[in-house]
């Protein structure tokens, strides 16, 4: 939607109307726009393995922790508990800790 309005914006501007106006005479728009839905497609990868979190009293949660690199687990905990089902994001403090189920790595939150 954003980018139909982007384009609708782009027409009015220049003031051509759809008929006249043509992606290939306008190369960079065509461009960008691609550049663009793949970037989103990128970012919307998950890859959920079985894990469990502890929350701050302690308790144990069993299901699947989205696991998207170093960086960014130990910044932010994307939980659910089951396929299919909703995730839930958790940030440092939020939770006590999560692993990753198989010896996998610990991240414990630190105060």
């Amino acid at each position: 939607m954003v980018f139909w309005i982007s384009w609708v914006r782009y027409l009015e501007l220049f003031h051509a109307s759809p008929v006249e106006f043509s992606l290939m005479k306008h190369p960079s728009i065509l461009l960008s726009a691609c550049l663009i839905v793949f970037a989103i497609s990128l970012n919307a990868q998950t890859d959920f393995l079985p894990g469990y979190y502890i929350t701050n009293n302690s308790d144990t949660i069993h299901g699947e922790i989205d696991n998207r690199g170093d960086l960014r687990n130990s910044h932010i905990c994307t939980f659910r508990s089951g396929d299919g089902i909703e995730s839930v994001s958790f940030n440092p403090g939020d939770i006590y800790a999560y692993r990753f189920s198989g010896g996998g790595k610990y991240y414990i939150s630190t105060r």
